[in-house]
């Protein structure tokens, strides 16, 4: 009776320990992912910084990626005198063609090169605007080359002394993400449990 007791105490108190005492922790929780990817991240501007929980455009697995044209294609590359930068003319859209998943645990580093763009447009539709990204494989350094399309979002966490910031980051300011490795993150409602669990046994 009195170990019945102890458990039933035990377990109004353990989710205020756990810091399950405001809704706003379970929001947060929900919106990750079960592998957190970590590693470091450089921008376009100069700056870098460590960070975890990426993703690309929410995903760490079976990312869409487009072939890239023959390198040929960069000697057709001309100047758009309204935007300043280097652009190659597509003649077929990118996405109707062969598309590669990458995954986050076989990549080692993906880069991202702005110039020149790649741009596809149809007749009366607004043009579509793709990245070259290169993709350096974890398990032999080898690079492979794809399009990417420019609203693609990359999302982590920065890793800071005083607590991680979340941050999107446009494709457009992204220089170098680094994949230096992952671990699989504990659901706190599992954790709660296997506590709670452990306690009242051992009583």
């Amino acid at each position: 009776m009195v170990q019945n007791l102890f458990c039933i105490t035990l377990l109004t108190f353990v989710p205020s320990i756990m810091g399950y005492g405001s809704s706003e922790s379970n929001l947060g929780a929900s919106k990750k992912h079960p592998v957190n990817f970590y590693g470091s991240l450089e921008t376009h501007q100069g700056t870098s910084f460590e960070v975890q929980n990426i993703a690309i455009d929410n995903r760490y697995k079976q990312i869409p990626m487009y072939d890239c044209p023959d390198k040929k294609y960069l000697e057709q590359s001309k100047l758009n005198t309204e935007s300043g930068k280097m652009e190659i003319q597509l003649k077929e859209n990118p996405i109707e063609f062969a598309v590669t998943q990458i995954d986050f645990d076989e990549s080692q580093e993906l880069q991202v090169e702005h110039e020149p763009i790649y741009v596809f447009q149809q007749k009366e539709h607004r043009p579509s605007y793709f990245f070259h990204v290169i993709v350096i494989s974890k398990m032999n350094g080898t690079k492979h080359d794809y399009l990417i399309p420019e609203h693609t979002k990359l999302s982590c966490d920065e890793i800071n002394s005083a607590g991680p910031i979340e941050k999107n980051v446009p494709l457009s300011a992204v220089k170098s993400l680094k994949i230096k490795g992952f671990s699989q993150r504990v659901d706190k409602d599992e954790q709660s449990a296997t506590i709670k669990n452990n306690v009242c046994q051992s009583k």
